[in-house]
């Protein structure tokens, strides 16, 4: 990011192109956050609001900072969503139905969704930096 921000910063003597490498800088910005939204941290995304709000606004592109602000919402937005898994329903029986009476009703399809949801439950909750070891 810091890279970035350094190239949106352009030096006195390329002026005359300054415009036309912010609007660049601001469209790399959206592609990375949009398709890699997990390599920002909480303290990354409070720079990047910093830098959409009060930087480019400065520089005259309140419009593109409109924008930019709206999709990274609506990506933040997406990426905490939870996907809604319903656990399997049993229907109370009223004669007592042991385990393994139960494992042996059961199909495989339906032991296998009940295994992958409650494992969905305890890898969901992994951050992507951990698989990183960072």
């Amino acid at each position: 990011f810091s890279k970035l921000l350094e190239r949106y910063n352009v030096p006195k003597k390329r002026i005359t192109d300054a415009k036309q490498v912010q609007l660049r800088v601001s469209i790399i910005l959206k592609y990375w956050f949009e398709t890699q939204i997990r390599d920002f941290d909480d303290i990354l995304i409070k720079e990047l609001y910093d830098f959409i709000n009060n930087k480019m606004t400065m520089d005259g592109h309140a419009d593109v900072s409109t924008m930019l602000k709206n999709a990274l919402d609506q990506t933040i937005e997406t990426d905490n969503k939870k996907p809604d898994v319903e656990l399997l329903k049993i229907t109370p029986n009223l004669t007592p139905v042991s385990p393994t009476d139960l494992f042996l009703q059961s199909t495989p399809r339906d032991i296998a969704e009940q295994l992958t949801l409650i494992s969905s439950t305890i890898y969901r909750g992994i951050s992507v930096t951990e698989l990183l070891s960072q």
